[in-house]
This record gives structure tokens, C-alpha cells and sequence, in this order.
């Protein structure tokens, strides 16, 4: 069976890839919601979560967010959309 992407096994390959880069900068994922990872540190808060292809990223520091950013440009070649103001049918303010 093909998915949009091509073989389900290359998207889950991908999945895992993330994820476990996402464990390796420290990132705790929800058990309640397996696409929802957050992290703590005495200065930020950042929550990361993924919806098949897009991610959306939430900070209350600007800085750390960049590096995150950058991190996952580096590693799996994505493309930053900029502000969110439309996501699964939501307005989002």
C-alpha cells in the first residue's frame, strides 16, 4: 500500500528519526498525545508538535526557538512558514 509520500515504512523512518532527535535534544513526549513533545528549562518552554508533515513550534523564548530551528534544518531539511495564523481549520491568534 502507498501513502501520499510513497511506502508507509519511509514516512514511519522518518517519524522515528524525528522523534528520536527530538529525545536527544531533550524533548519529553506526551503519553496522552505522541505527536506532542515539550521541553523544560529554567528559562523556557518550548512545545513542538507534529501533524503528518507539519510541525508547529511554540516558545516563550526567541532565541532558543531559532536553535531549534536551526537544529532541524540541519538535520531533515525544513521549510519555516513563519507565523501560524491558519492550522486544521482554525484561526490560530
Amino acid at each position: 500500500m502507498k501513502s501520499l509520500y510513497g511506502l508507509k515504512q519511509v514516512n514511519d523512518q522518518r517519524y522515528a528519526n524525528l522523534t528520536s532527535s527530538l529525545h536527544n535534544l531533550d524533548f519529553v513526549q506526551s503519553p496522552s498525545d505522541h505527536s506532542l513533545f515539550t521541553k523544560k528549562t529554567d528559562t523556557s518552554f518550548i512545545v513542538f508538535l507534529i501533524y503528518v508533515d507539519d510541525i508547529i513550534l511554540a516558545k516563550d523564548n526567541i532565541s532558543h526557538m531559532d536553535e531549534v530551528k536551526n537544529f532541524l534544518n540541519e538535520n531533515f531539511k525544513i521549510k519555516d512558514l513563519a507565523q501560524i495564523n491558519f492550522f486544521l481549520g482554525l484561526d490560530v491568534v
